[in-house]
C-alpha cells in the first residue's frame, strides 16, 4: 500500500470489505494469525495517514477512514469503528456505534471535538456524570442546564456564579427544587426584588419575614397583613396608620379611612373622620356594627347643630339617629317643609303631613292627606290654614 495513494488504495479496501461483511464474523479474533495479522497492519497503516491540504485529496482520505471504519465493523469492533467513521466526518453514525459499544465517555468526546457541546452534555448527565456535564453545556451557552448539572453535582461554587448570571427569574425553579431557597434569596436580594423575597416568605408562612421584606418595597399594607398574621398588632398597627396618614396627607379621607376599617381599626377611622366628615365617621360605626356608639354620635351631633342654630344640619342628624318626629320638627323650623313632609308621611302622621303640606304650598295634596287623617270638612281646614 503506497502511503498517500488514495485513489489506489479505494479498490483493494472496496475488495476486504464485501469479503468480510460475507464473512460476519464476530470478531477478527476468527480470522487465522497471518491474515489478522496483515489486516491489522494494512487498516492500522492506512488509519494513519495525515490530513492532506488538497481539498480533493483530503475527501478521499476521508472516504478511506469510512470504508476502514466499516472493515472494522465487519469484524464486529464498534469502537476501532466508531472512531474512523468519526474521523471521516460522520459524527452522528460514529457516536451512536460508540455508545451501542458501551464507550459513552468516548462518544461524549468526540461530540465535544466536533463542537457539539450538547450532545456531550446530554450524553453525561444520561449517566448520571454531572460534573463532567457541566463545562460542555457552558460551552453550549445553555447556562440553565449548566445551573441544572451543577446541582445535582454538589458543585455550590458553580451554582452561584451560574444562578448569578441566569438571573432569578430563570433560577428561581431550580434553586428551590433543589432547597437553595437561601441562594435564591440573596439574588432578589441583590436585584432589590423585595416583592418577591415577601411571597416566598408568605409561602413559607415566615410572617415576620415577609412583612419585614415587604416594607422594604414599600408595599405597606401588605407588611401589615403580614404582621397581622405574626400576632405583632401593635406593629400592624403603626404601618396601618402611618399609610393612613400619607392618604390623609394627600386629601383622600375615605381612603385613609378604608385604610384604617380594612384592618379592624374603626375606633381610629372614627377619630379621623368625626371632625372632617362627621356623617362619613357616622357611617363607619354603623358600617362596623357599633350602633349604640353611631347613635350616641348622631344625638350628641344633632344637639350641637341645634344649639349652633343650624337647623337643617340637626334635621339630617336626628333623621340619621332614627328620631323622625325631632327631625320633621326641625325641618319646619329650618322652613323646609317638604322635608317635613315626607317624614310625617313615612311617620303617617296624615294630619301633621296635611299642615307641612300646606306651608309647603301643595294645597290640594294638604286636602287628601287631611281627608285621610279623618279630619272633618279637610276643604274648610286646608282654606283656614292657608
Amino acid at each position: 500500500m503506497t502511503t498517500g495513494d488514495f485513489e489506489a488504495q479505494r479498490a483493494p479496501f472496496a475488495k476486504i470489505l464485501e469479503r468480510l461483511q460475507s464473512l460476519r464474523l464476530g470478531s477478527i479474533d476468527e480470522l487465522d494469525f497471518d491474515a489478522r495479522t496483515r489486516l491489522f497492519t494494512a487498516l492500522l497503516r492506512a488509519g494513519r495517514q495525515p490530513p492532506q491540504e488538497d481539498a480533493e485529496k483530503e475527501a478521499r482520505r476521508k472516504e478511506i477512514l469510512f470504508t476502514l471504519g466499516e472493515i472494522w465493523r465487519a469484524v464486529s469492533d464498534e469502537r476501532r469503528a466508531a472512531l474512523l467513521i468519526a474521523a471521516s466526518g460522520r459524527t452522528e453514525p460514529a457516536m451512536k456505534m460508540l455508545q451501542r459499544a458501551g464507550e459513552w465517555q468516548e462518544a461524549a468526546a468526540l461530540a465535544a471535538r466536533e463542537g457539539r457541546h450538547a450532545d456531550a452534555a446530554r450524553l453525561f448527565e444520561q449517566h448520571q456524570d454531572y460534573s463532567s456535564a457541566l463545562e460542555p453545556w457552558r460551552a453550549a451557552g445553555d447556562l440553565r442546564a449548566a445551573l441544572r448539572v451543577a446541582l445535582l453535582a454538589g458543585n455550590l461554587e458553580a451554582v452561584r456564579e451560574l444562578a448569578t448570571a441566569v438571573g432569578p427569574k430563570g433560577a428561581r425553579e431550580l434553586l428551590l427544587r433543589h432547597k437553595q431557597g437561601d441562594l435564591y434569596l440573596d439574588l432578589l436580594a441583590g436585584r432589590g426584588d423585595f416583592v418577591e423575597i415577601g411571597r416566598l416568605y408568605e409561602r413559607a408562612e415566615q410572617w415576620l419575614d415577609a412583612a419585614q421584606a415587604y416594607e422594604r418595597a414599600g408595599r405597606t399594607l401588605k407588611a401589615a397583613e403580614c404582621l397581622r398574621k405574626a400576632g405583632d398588632l401593635a406593629g400592624m398597627e403603626r404601618l396601618v396608620a402611618a399609610e393612613a396618614e400619607l392618604r390623609l396627607a394627600r386629601g383622600d379621607l375615605p381612603a385613609a379611612g378604608e385604610v384604617l376599617r380594612k384592618f379592624g381599626l374603626h375606633e381610629r377611622a372614627f377619630d379621623l373622620a368625626r371632625e372632617r366628615r362627621p356623617d362619613l365617621a357616622f357611617q363607619w360605626l354603623q358600617q362596623a356594627g357599633l350602633d349604640e356608639q353611631a347613635l350616641g354620635f348622631a344625638q350628641a351631633s344633632a344637639r350641637r347643630s341645634r344649639e349652633s342654630g343650624d337647623l337643617g344640619e340637626a334635621a339630617r342628624w336626628c333623621e340619621r339617629a332614627g328620631d323622625l318626629p325631632a327631625a320633621a320638627q326641625s325641618w319646619i323650623e329650618a322652613g323646609r317643609p317638604e322635608e317635613a313632609l315626607r317624614l310625617y308621611e313615612q311617620l303617617g302622621s296624615w294630619e301633621l303631613a296635611g299642615d307641612a303640606a300646606l306651608a309647603a304650598g301643595q294645597h290640594d295634596r294638604a286636602i287628601e292627606l287631611f281627608r285621610r287623617a279623618g279630619v272633618p270638612e279637610p276643604e274648610a281646614r286646608a282654606a283656614r290654614r292657608s
